[in-house]
């Protein structure tokens, strides 16, 4: 049978190379001119322990991985447990286990259609050098008819550099299992030899040169650099690193650099004394990180010297769930930081949404002289897709410099037409200042008077909420006749798309979905316009204080409409088909109240 779509699930433990499964299938997908998206659950202590690898292969583009699967491999039936609230299996599913390590689960055996039992470990030790993702990506190859000959090639890429021998092994490895189900050598072994095959329609292969394979990390690392970016600083924190492990060796080669500093604080410090010295500056953390910074952020904001943060959430608080993900970041970003202050937040929405949002977080900082934070999570940075090559938008690190007047005092906070200061660099003659976090005077001197003092948060506020954001600060999509609004921001804008799609076809109720890309400050104008024809509204986020929610209201943006809440904490990301269940539930609920 030929598939628009197939979705599977890997799942084993540390050490059996269920990631490296997953992102050979997506890469294979890629060179055939597919789409799709792969992306990794573990068990709450990040390294070792139990992990999952969810893969989706499509003819068209797909921004979310499935929670139905096709296809599900496991290598261990106490693993397939921990994630049984994850994998959602149906009558066309087919599930593989090793029947080496025991039994199925009675209600794993009922809810798929087909079981296999397979003994991995048993044909891996058959083969010097054997390792059992090896053979189990041959038993996938074989049930979704993938060319061996490709296969063979991408395993010679990747393992070259490891010897001869490991690229031998795993070929090796790939054939067996490739060659199990078919074979009669199978069948004292197996517990069931009903194989069925599931095959993706056909694609162009023309596409695969459109094509370019992408964490969602990556390319919040890709936007920076296409920004400016040319500093640096972090310290490692899930599910971060990898957008850090990604600029470490471009940076260098654009002639910038990336320190791994002790610690969060020196990060940030760093990273705010590299951007005084007049070179664009980031830092990458997770919540723990960014409760962290948030003095730093204060020092930023009040001094006036540029500076991005990617915040890539996960499950909170404190130490939470590290490997999973969750909007819950949302309060901190907006109002963390004490005192008055105000700075730029803004969530990308899609793999390479990473680029563009991250890309424009850095010019608006630099524009601005502000700090602005990239609120994206574990979801999205974790997730590998299968995109179009982006054309990159024209967000470039630019802030007004100052020019040298030696007829004139310099000013650093000079109160301008756009309350925007000229910014000196250190060494520039006539040009010496001091950045400092106490309240200052326009020529930057301490300065505890009330009326300079509200002069001063005056400035810094209005240079940000006064500014043209443009139509980037929110994506909406669908019919203007629609009188049911979603509104969400970040990761979770694919599944609601996709509810969309269900809704319409299935109970042919029309929804227009709002995705706020510009949280701070809030784009209240598009936001108006897009609700003039809206009757009721339900905030989606994944969270479980209603934090959007509470935060849109704030703004009364929509006390006379009928308004609901949907918070859905983490730590298992929102498909579609939950959205559409909680949209029913919500709406079943309201009417018997």
């Amino acid at each position: 049978m030929l598939y628009k779509t197939l979705n599977m699930a890997i799942v084993g433990s540390g050490g059996d190379g269920v990631i490296s499964i997953a992102n050979s299938i997506i890469k294979y997908g890629a060179s055939q001119g597919y789409y799709g998206v792969t992306s990794r659950a573990s068990g709450p202590q990040i390294r070792g322990g139990e992990v999952a690898g969810y893969v989706r292969l499509s003819t068209n583009i797909i921004g979310t991985p499935a929670r139905r699967q096709h296809l599900v491999v496991a290598f261990n039936v106490n693993d397939i447990k921990v994630f049984k609230a994850e994998l959602v299996m149906r009558e066309e599913t087919t599930l593989i286990y090793d029947n080496s390590k025991g039994d199925i689960p009675d209600d794993f055996i009922l809810t798929a259609g087909n079981t296999i039992g397979i003994p991995f470990n048993k044909i891996a030790k058959s083969i010097p050098g054997g390792r059992v993702n090896m053979i189990a990506l041959g038993v996938i190859a074989s049930i979704l008819k993938m060319k061996l000959d490709v296969l063979h090639q991408q395993i010679t890429t990747q393992f070259i550099n490891k010897g001869e021998n490991i690229v031998n092994s795993s070929i090796k490895c790939l054939n067996a299992g490739y060659e199990f189900l078919d074979s009669d050598s199978n069948k004292s072994d197996n517990t069931n030899t009903n194989k069925t095959t599931y095959q993706l329609e056909s694609v162009n292969p023309n596409n695969t040169h459109k094509h370019i394979l992408i964490s969602g990390n990556e390319a919040s690392g890709l936007g920076a650099l296409k920004a400016g970016i040319r500093f640096v600083a972090a310290y490692p924190i899930t599910p971060a690193t990898e957008v850090l492990e990604w600029i470490a060796p471009k940076i260098k080669e654009l002639g910038g650099s990336l320190v791994q500093a002790e610690d969060e604080l020196a990060s940030i410090g760093m990273v705010i004394g590299a951007s005084f010295g007049g070179i664009p500056s980031l830092t990458a953390t997770s919540g723990p990180g960014l409760s962290l910074m948030q003095e730093f952020i204060g020092l930023s904001v009040t001094a006036e010297v540029p500076a991005t943060i990617i915040n890539v959430m996960r499950g909170g608080p404190s130490t939470g769930i590290p490997t999973k993900t969750e909007q819950s970041d949302l309060n901190s970003a907006l109002f963390g930081a004490h005192g008055d202050n105000i700075k730029i937040t803004v969530a990308p929405n899609s793999i390479e949404d990473c680029i563009h949002a991250t890309q424009w977080a850095v010019y608006l900082a630099e524009e601005l002289q502000t700090l602005s934070i990239v609120l994206s999570d574990q979801l999205l940075g974790q997730t590998i897709a299968v995109i179009d090559k982006p054309i990159f938008k024209d967000y470039k690190a630019q802030r007004k410099l100052y020019q040298e007047n030696l007829k004139q005092t310099y000013n650093r906070y000079l109160i301008t037409d756009d309350n925007i200061s000229p910014m000196a660099i250190p060494a520039q003659k006539n040009g010496e200042y001091t950045a400092t976090g106490l309240e200052h005077l326009e020529n930057a001197r301490p300065s505890s008077d009330p009326l300079n003092h509200r002069v001063q948060l005056g400035k810094r506020r209005d240079k940000i909420i006064s500014y043209d954001y443009g139509d980037y600060a929110i994506d909406v999509k669908g019919s203007d006749d629609a009188t049911t609004a979603f509104i969400c921001f970040g990761s979770i804008t694919n599944a609601l798309y996709d509810a969309q799609n269900l809704l319409a076809h299935e109970q042919n109720t029309k929804i227009k979905v709002i995705s706020i890309r510009l949280l701070s400050p809030l784009p209240l104008k598009l936001l108006h316009d897009q609700l003039k024809n809206i009757s009721d509204i339900i905030v989606i986020e994944q969270n479980h204080m209603q934090q959007l929610y509470r935060y849109l209201k704030s703004f009364k943006l929509f006390d006379t409409k009928n308004h609901i809440s949907i918070a859905e904490p983490g730590p298992l990301p929102l498909r579609g088909i939950d959205v559409v269940r909680l949209f029913n539930d919500t709406l079943q609920n309201n009417h018997k109240s």
